[in-house]
Protein backbone atom coordinates (compact mmCIF):
# COMPACT_ATOMS: atom_id res chain seq x y z
CA UNK A 1 0.00 0.00 0.00
CA UNK A 2 1.67 3.05 -0.63
CA UNK A 3 1.90 5.82 1.69
CA UNK A 4 -0.78 8.52 0.55
CA UNK A 5 -3.31 5.31 0.60
CA UNK A 6 -1.87 4.22 3.74
CA UNK A 7 -2.29 7.42 5.35
CA UNK A 8 -5.45 8.14 3.74
CA UNK A 9 -7.13 4.70 5.37
CA UNK A 10 -5.42 5.89 9.07
CA UNK A 11 -6.64 8.92 9.11
CA UNK A 12 -10.19 8.78 7.81
CA UNK A 13 -12.03 8.50 11.16
CA UNK A 14 -15.36 6.34 9.52
CA UNK A 15 -13.26 3.36 7.97
CA UNK A 16 -12.85 1.90 11.39
CA UNK A 17 -16.75 2.35 12.22
CA UNK A 18 -17.95 0.90 9.12
CA UNK A 19 -15.45 -1.94 9.44
CA UNK A 20 -16.67 -2.38 13.52
CA UNK A 21 -20.35 -2.10 12.05
CA UNK A 22 -19.75 -4.97 9.60
CA UNK A 23 -17.61 -7.11 12.17
CA UNK A 24 -20.78 -6.86 14.23
CA UNK A 25 -23.59 -7.50 11.63
CA UNK A 26 -21.33 -10.23 10.41
CA UNK A 27 -21.60 -12.10 13.87
CA UNK A 28 -24.70 -11.14 14.49
CA UNK A 29 -25.93 -12.86 11.62
CA UNK A 30 -23.34 -15.94 12.12
CA UNK A 31 -25.21 -16.65 15.95
CA UNK A 32 -28.54 -16.30 13.77
CA UNK A 33 -27.56 -18.63 11.74
CA UNK A 34 -26.48 -21.69 14.33
CA UNK A 35 -27.25 -24.35 11.65
CA UNK A 36 -29.92 -26.11 13.68
CA UNK A 37 -33.39 -26.24 12.38
CA UNK A 38 -37.04 -27.47 13.53
CA UNK A 39 -38.21 -30.73 12.32
CA UNK A 40 -40.31 -30.54 8.77
CA UNK A 41 -43.64 -30.87 8.88
CA UNK A 42 -44.53 -34.68 9.73
CA UNK A 43 -45.65 -37.26 7.22
CA UNK A 44 -49.20 -38.42 7.98
CA UNK A 45 -48.50 -42.46 8.85
CA UNK A 46 -45.52 -41.39 10.95
CA UNK A 47 -46.94 -41.97 14.75
CA UNK A 48 -47.33 -38.55 16.76
CA UNK A 49 -44.27 -40.74 19.41
CA UNK A 50 -41.71 -40.62 16.69
CA UNK A 51 -39.52 -37.90 17.46
CA UNK A 52 -37.49 -35.84 14.67
CA UNK A 53 -33.43 -36.24 15.22
CA UNK A 54 -31.69 -34.29 12.49
CA UNK A 55 -30.36 -31.00 11.30
CA UNK A 56 -30.66 -28.67 8.04
CA UNK A 57 -29.13 -30.77 6.21
CA UNK A 58 -32.19 -33.90 6.67
CA UNK A 59 -33.12 -36.59 9.39
CA UNK A 60 -35.15 -38.93 10.33
CA UNK A 61 -38.34 -39.49 12.44
CA UNK A 62 -37.49 -41.82 15.05
CA UNK A 63 -39.92 -43.99 17.54
CA UNK A 64 -38.19 -46.41 20.21
CA UNK A 65 -40.22 -48.30 23.01
CA UNK A 66 -38.73 -50.38 25.63
CA UNK A 67 -38.58 -54.07 24.54
CA UNK A 68 -39.64 -57.31 26.68
CA UNK A 69 -35.90 -58.45 25.55
CA UNK A 70 -34.43 -56.63 28.80
CA UNK A 71 -34.03 -53.36 30.20
CA UNK A 72 -31.74 -51.80 28.02
CA UNK A 73 -33.19 -53.03 25.05
CA UNK A 74 -35.83 -50.67 22.82
CA UNK A 75 -37.68 -51.63 19.51
CA UNK A 76 -36.99 -49.27 17.40
CA UNK A 77 -38.46 -47.87 13.79
CA UNK A 78 -36.53 -45.07 11.66
CA UNK A 79 -38.71 -43.35 9.54
CA UNK A 80 -37.65 -41.47 6.02
CA UNK A 81 -37.74 -37.55 7.01
CA UNK A 82 -40.46 -36.94 4.29
CA UNK A 83 -42.69 -40.03 3.99
CA UNK A 84 -44.23 -42.27 6.21
CA UNK A 85 -41.86 -45.38 4.74
CA UNK A 86 -39.81 -46.86 7.39
CA UNK A 87 -36.17 -47.37 6.31
CA UNK A 88 -34.73 -49.45 9.42
CA UNK A 89 -36.71 -51.37 12.14
CA UNK A 90 -35.32 -53.72 14.87
CA UNK A 91 -34.16 -54.08 18.38
CA UNK A 92 -31.78 -51.78 19.84
CA UNK A 93 -29.94 -51.59 23.10
CA UNK A 94 -28.42 -48.76 24.59
CA UNK A 95 -24.54 -48.37 25.08
CA UNK A 96 -22.59 -45.79 26.04
CA UNK A 97 -19.15 -45.33 24.29
CA UNK A 98 -15.74 -45.47 25.65
CA UNK A 99 -12.45 -45.17 25.13
CA UNK A 100 -9.40 -46.56 26.78
CA UNK A 101 -6.58 -44.19 27.80
CA UNK A 102 -3.71 -46.59 26.33
CA UNK A 103 -4.81 -47.27 23.02
CA UNK A 104 -6.96 -44.87 22.20
CA UNK A 105 -9.40 -47.89 20.65
CA UNK A 106 -13.14 -47.88 21.16
CA UNK A 107 -15.88 -49.96 22.52
CA UNK A 108 -19.35 -49.57 23.89
CA UNK A 109 -20.45 -50.24 27.54
CA UNK A 110 -23.68 -51.26 29.50
CA UNK A 111 -25.53 -47.78 30.74
CA UNK A 112 -28.71 -47.35 33.08
CA UNK A 113 -31.27 -45.85 31.01
CA UNK A 114 -32.14 -42.51 31.75
CA UNK A 115 -35.13 -41.28 32.57
CA UNK A 116 -35.55 -39.23 29.32
CA UNK A 117 -33.68 -39.89 25.87
CA UNK A 118 -32.98 -37.40 23.14
CA UNK A 119 -32.07 -38.61 20.00
CA UNK A 120 -29.39 -36.60 18.23
CA UNK A 121 -28.93 -38.84 14.91
CA UNK A 122 -29.48 -41.96 12.60
CA UNK A 123 -26.37 -42.51 10.56
CA UNK A 124 -27.85 -45.49 8.73
CA UNK A 125 -26.65 -48.22 11.56
CA UNK A 126 -26.80 -46.65 15.01
CA UNK A 127 -29.60 -43.83 16.66
CA UNK A 128 -27.18 -41.42 18.45
CA UNK A 129 -28.35 -40.44 21.65
CA UNK A 130 -26.79 -37.24 23.45
CA UNK A 131 -22.92 -37.91 23.69
CA UNK A 132 -21.79 -40.74 24.53
CA UNK A 133 -25.05 -42.32 24.46
CA UNK A 134 -25.76 -44.80 21.86
CA UNK A 135 -28.33 -47.14 20.58
CA UNK A 136 -26.77 -50.28 19.32
CA UNK A 137 -28.70 -53.02 17.07
CA UNK A 138 -28.51 -55.73 18.58
CA UNK A 139 -30.49 -59.05 16.47
CA UNK A 140 -32.43 -59.15 13.12
CA UNK A 141 -32.70 -55.39 11.21
CA UNK A 142 -34.62 -55.20 8.74
CA UNK A 143 -33.72 -51.98 6.10
CA UNK A 144 -36.27 -51.43 3.36
CA UNK A 145 -35.39 -49.79 0.15
CA UNK A 146 -39.14 -49.62 -0.48
CA UNK A 147 -42.55 -51.36 -0.52
CA UNK A 148 -42.22 -54.88 0.07
CA UNK A 149 -37.92 -55.12 -0.43
CA UNK A 150 -35.39 -54.38 1.39
CA UNK A 151 -32.45 -56.58 3.27
CA UNK A 152 -32.51 -58.26 6.65
CA UNK A 153 -28.63 -58.23 8.73
CA UNK A 154 -28.12 -59.54 12.25
CA UNK A 155 -26.19 -57.89 14.41
CA UNK A 156 -24.89 -58.45 17.79
CA UNK A 157 -24.62 -55.15 19.74
CA UNK A 158 -23.53 -53.11 16.80
CA UNK A 159 -21.75 -55.19 15.20
CA UNK A 160 -22.76 -57.33 11.98
CA UNK A 161 -23.11 -60.91 12.11
CA UNK A 162 -23.71 -63.24 9.25
CA UNK A 163 -25.04 -62.49 5.94
CA UNK A 164 -27.11 -59.46 4.79
CA UNK A 165 -30.44 -61.23 2.89
CA UNK A 166 -32.48 -59.42 0.79
CA UNK A 167 -36.28 -59.87 0.50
Amino acid sequence: MSNARLFAARGNPHLGRRRACCTIFAALLLAACDGSAGPPPRPAGVPAAAVWAGGVDGGAWIHCQQSPQGPDAFACTVYNENDPTFTTRGTYVLRRKVTTADSGAGGYAPVPVPSEMSYAAFDGISIHLQDPLRLLPHGRIDHAFGKGHGKRQMFDQGREIGLEVEY
